[in-house]
């Protein structure tokens, strides 16, 4: 019995473990693209045009 509670410890240890990694791996890659720029450019210009359609939308009501 104590043999299968090891077990079933040193099994979910070892999931936790491996979604740590998966998590740290994204947390990596996403802090990098945002660094790149690539990716912040992207995000900004898209905002931008968001905007912009939204302050044409605005206008055409006020005039």
């Amino acid at each position: 019995m104590l043999q299968k509670i090891r077990k079933f410890l040193a099994d979910k240890g070892q999931g936790v473990v491996e979604y740590a990694l998966i998590l740290g791996f994204v947390a990596v890659i996403t802090v990098a693209m945002f660094k790149s720029g690539g990716l912040k450019e992207t995000f900004t210009g898209t905002l931008s045009g968001i905007m912009n359609q939204f302050t044409k939308f605005n206008d055409s009501f006020s005039s």
